[in-house]
């Protein structure tokens, strides 16, 4: 079954105004291709269990349709660095013909100086 991933992320240490500006795009842009993209599931995941965000990442840094703010290897390096968590938790699922869309709870993201 094909899906789209609808994710928001929380900023986990400071306000808006004292986000990295890169990181924050780069957060944006994978979000967007996210619910852009549709992947494909051999089963649905349910309500309460994680999708692994490593396959996603790496198949939005190899999508060359998707312009990054950075190089992919140093773009999946930020983005690994800032996540609290390496997966994403299912909220909600909504069904449509011959897809689906998964809504996931926000995912919590820190700032950390290199």
């Amino acid at each position: 079954m094909k899906a789209n991933l609808i994710l928001y992320f929380d900023h986990d240490e400071n306000p808006d105004a004292d986000r990295n500006p890169e990181l924050a795009e780069l957060l944006m842009n994978f979000g967007l291709y996210c619910e852009e993209a549709y992947f494909t599931f051999q089963t649905l995941p349910r309500i309460g269990e994680y999708i692994v965000a490593e396959p996603l990442l790496r198949e939005w840094i190899g999508n060359k349709k998707w312009v990054k703010p950075c190089p992919g290897d140093e773009a999946l390096r930020k983005i690994h660095k800032a996540l609290c968590t390496g997966s994403f938790r299912v909220e909600e699922i909504y069904h449509h013909f011959d897809t689906c869309t998964i809504h996931c709870s926000d995912i919590r993201y820190k700032i950390s100086q290199d």
